[in-house]
């Protein structure tokens, strides 16, 4: 009876041991199933698509280089029409390359080529000397505006190409004169609130909010020659204009 007894315990131990071991091996077994269920979920994920990539350009100056592609002693002697002021502005230095420029979205990856050029341009009348460049655009934006904009220092935009005749505040003629000298294929160029014209004396600027800053202001461009004139006025439709820069003779020395 007694052995019966420890036969029946013993039993019971092995049972126990051996659904404990059971359990381990089930458990771990699970933990595999899992892990591979796991993976083959990961591998069975669709893979992300590749980003579009945009490739914008290469844009280049083409005809328009003529209106700023000079070597530097290239000068310009423009004349105040209201006081007769004379200003010497001299092409110091000038430079002209090909730049790309990288751009990476959640959804795309961009790269911009386009031509830029920068120079220098000494003049008595503005800090000493002007600095002209290329902008580069709005790289991030959504939609890339792919024309290019040549700024003058605190002046955005006073060139811009290429020119559309539905673009707002520009004009074209194709001959204008100025101080008796006809020139051609001339481009304008308005602006607002325009901080970089020349420093005058504050007496002799009628219409400028602070010194060297008017209301409104237009850039005239021609053909082989550059800048030819810089008028400011009140109003850009029907205010009173006042030639701030007359092109009075220059010497263009050309590539």
């Amino acid at each position: 009876m007694l052995k019966t007894y420890y036969d029946t315990i013993f039993f019971l131990k092995i049972k126990s041991s051996y659904s404990y071991l059971l359990r381990g091996y089930w458990s771990k077994q699970l933990i595999a199933i899992c892990a591979l269920a796991c993976i083959s979920f990961m591998s069975c994920k669709p893979e992300s698509k590749p980003k579009e990539e945009q490739h914008l350009g290469p844009f280049y100056f083409g005809k328009y280089t003529d209106y700023f592609w000079f070597k530097p002693g290239t000068y310009w002697i423009y004349e105040n029409n209201r006081t007769g002021e004379l200003d010497t502005c001299i092409l110091t230095s000038i430079e002209r390359d090909t730049v790309t420029m990288f751009y990476e979205h959640p959804m795309f990856k961009r790269w911009f080529t386009y031509e830029k050029i920068n120079y220098v341009i000494y003049t008595r009348h503005r800090f000493g000397y002007v600095s002209y460049s290329t902008a580069s655009g709005c790289i991030d934006c959504p939609t890339m505006d792919t024309s290019r904009v040549i700024q003058r220092d605190f002046s955005r935009g006073i060139f811009k190409f290429p020119w559309k005749q539905d673009m707002p505040y520009s004009d074209y003629f194709p001959s204008m004169q100025v101080n008796g000298i006809t020139y051609y294929d001339v481009y304008r160029f308005d602006q607002e609130l325009d901080e970089g014209l020349p420093n005058w004396d504050e007496s002799k600027l009628v219409w400028g909010i602070i010194n060297g800053t008017a209301p409104y202001s237009s850039y005239y461009w021609a053909r082989g020659v550059g800048l030819i004139q810089i008028k400011y006025k009140t109003n850009l439709k029907n205010g009173m204009d006042s030639a701030f820069w007359n092109l009075k003779t220059s010497q263009i020395v050309k590539y």
